[in-house]
C-alpha cells in the first residue's frame, strides 16, 4: 500500500493538468468565437461584389453629377447615401444605394429559385426622386403583386440622369448578369425623341467576371489582396449623406459664375438652384420640354430600334419586355402651368401643354411602335390625368417628378401588364 502522501500528490497533479487542459480548451474556444465573430463582422462591413464591372455609375451622365460622389468611375457607387431635395416643394429624401449602386436592398446575382425576378429600368422616375423608398414604383408593384399572392423579387434599376442609350446599355448588361423573368422599361417624356441608334448595340456586350467564392479564405486576406491589386474596397457602414446637387461655386452646378437669374426665371427659385436645394437644371428642362413633346416623329426620333434590340436581348434569356410611358407633368393638368412659368417657360406654352394635342405626340408614337413590335405597353397618361382631375396632384409643382401618389398611379397601370406576362412566361434557356 502506497503512502498517503505520494497518492495525494499524484491526485493533485492530475487535477492541475485537467484544470490547465480545461483552461486551454476555454481559451481556444474563446479565440475561435472571437475569430468567427470578427470574420462575420468583416464579411458584413466589407461585402465583395459577385461580379466585377456591373455598377450604376456606367449608366448615367457623370459630368453633370456631384464630383464628390462620382469621382472614380472604376470604384463606382456602393452604399452611398445621396440626398435629393426640392425645398420649394418641401421634400428631402435620402437614397440608400446597394452594393451595385442602385437604390434599395442588396440582391444576389443569381435569380432566386422558383421566384419571379422583375427588373424595372428607367431614369429618375424609376429611382423615385421625390419619394421615400417605400413610395417608389418598384415598392408599389411589390405590394400589388403580393396582394395577388405572388412573392416576386422586384429590383429598382432606376438611374438619375440616364438617357435612352444609357438605359439600353443597362438593359443589355442587366439581362446578361441578372437573368430576370421580366424587364419593365419605363420611358419618361425627356427620353424622347430618341437620339440616333448606336451601332455598338448590334455587337456583343461586355463580359462581367464572376468572383470565385472561397469560403475558407478570411475576408481580411481577400481585402489585402484587393489593396495589392488596387481594386476598390466597398464598405457597408458608415457613409455620410451627400447632397446630389452641389451649391455654387461647383462645376456641376450650371449657375456657377452667373451674375443673376435669367429673364423669366423666378428669383426665389434661382436662389434655391444656386444653393443646390432644388435641381439646378430645371430651367434647361423648361426650355427644352415643349419642343420634345411636340416633336414630329415622321422626321425621326423613334425609339423603335432601341426597343427591338432590347426585346431580342430579353428573348435570349427567356425574359418578357414590358414598356411603360410616363408623361411630363404639364400635359396632365393645367395646375402646373404657373409653376412652369416661374421656371422660365413662356406662359402661352405652359398653358397650352394640357390642352393642345401637339404635346401628346410621344404617347401616340410609343403606342404605334409597341403595336408593331408586339410589345405590351402601359401608357400612364390617361390614369394620371384622371387622378389629377379628381383633385389629387400627381407631381411636385417645381421639381416636376411624381409625388408618391403619382408613383402609385404609374405602378397600378404597369401591374396588369405584369400579371398578363406572368401567365405567358417564356422558357428559360440554359445558362
Amino acid at each position: 500500500m502506497e503512502p498517503a502522501g505520494p497518492q495525494r500528490t499524484a491526485t493533485i497533479a492530475r487535477a492541475g493538468r485537467r484544470r490547465r487542459s480545461r483552461k486551454l480548451v476555454a481559451v481556444a474556444a474563446a479565440l475561435a468565437l472571437i475569430a468567427a465573430g470578427q470574420e462575420a463582422l468583416f464579411r458584413w462591413v466589407f461585402p465583395l461584389p459577385e461580379v466585377g464591372g456591373f455598377n450604376r455609375i456606367h449608366y448615367q451622365m457623370v459630368a453633370r453629377s456631384h464630383p464628390n460622389v462620382l469621382a472614380d468611375a472604376r470604384r463606382g457607387l456602393a452604399y452611398n447615401r445621396l440626398r435629393f431635395e426640392s425645398l420649394p416643394d418641401g421634400f428631402s429624401e435620402v437614397h440608400r444605394l446597394n452594393l451595385y449602386g442602385f437604390r434599395g436592398a442588396d440582391f444576389a446575382i443569381d435569380p432566386p429559385r422558383g421566384r419571379r425576378r422583375i427588373l424595372v429600368l428607367g431614369d429618375s422616375i424609376v429611382e423615385g426622386v421625390g419619394a421615400p423608398e417605400s413610395g417608389t414604383i418598384t415598392a408599389e408593384l411589390a405590394r400589388l403583386l403580393a396582394r395577388d399572392g405572388e412573392d416576386a423579387e422586384i429590383l429598382n434599376l432606376g438611374v438619375l440622369a440616364a438617357t435612352l442609350p444609357h438605359l439600353t446599355a443597362l438593359a443589355r448588361d442587366a439581362l446578361a448578369v441578372l437573368r430576370p423573368t421580366d424587364l419593365v422599361l419605363v420611358l419618361y417624356a425627356n427620353d424622347l425623341p430618341a437620339p440616333p441608334y448606336p451601332r455598338q448595340f448590334d455587337r456583343p456586350g461586355p463580359r462581367f467576371p464572376r468572383r470565385v467564392a472561397r469560403r475558407w479564405v478570411p475576408r481580411v486576406v481577400e481585402l489585402l489582396v484587393r489593396v495589392a491589386r488596387k481594386e476598390p474596397i466597398d464598405r457597408r457602414w458608415p457613409h455620410a449623406t451627400t447632397p446630389f446637387f452641389a451649391p455654387v461655386p461647383d462645376p456641376s452646378n450650371p449657375w456657377t459664375g452667373s451674375s443673376g437669374p435669367p429673364a423669366g426665371l423666378d428669383a426665389t427659385l434661382y436662389r434655391a438652384m444656386v444653393a443646390g436645394s432644388i435641381n439646378p437644371w430645371l430651367k434647361e428642362q423648361s426650355d427644352a420640354l415643349p419642343g420634345m413633346l411636340s416633336h414630329r416623329f415622321d422626321t425621326g426620333g423613334s425609339p423603335e430600334r432601341y426597343l427591338h434590340r432590347i426585346d431580342r436581348w430579353c428573348r435570349s434569356v427567356g425574359a418578357r419586355l414590358t414598356v411603360a410611358y410616363v408623361p411630363f407633368c404639364g400635359v396632365t393638368h393645367p395646375r402646373y402651368a404657373s409653376s412652369l412659368v416661374q421656371l422660365g417657360m413662356a406662359r402661352a406654352t405652359a398653358e397650352r401643354l394640357a390642352a393642345d394635342p401637339i404635346y401628346c405626340r410621344q404617347d401616340a408614337m410609343i403606342a404605334e411602335v409597341c403595336a408593331r413590335l408586339g410589345l405590351p405597353l402601359a401608357d400612364t397618361t390617361a390614369a394620371l390625368r384622371r387622378a389629377e382631375a379628381g383633385g389629387v396632384p400627381q407631381y411636385w409643382s417645381f421639381d416636376t417628378h411624381p409625388r408618391p401618389a403619382g408613383y402609385a398611379t404609374i405602378a397600378r397601370e404597369i401591374h396588369p401588364a405584369l400579371v398578363t406576362a406572368g401567365r405567358n412566361r417564356r422558357p428559360r434557356p440554359d445558362p
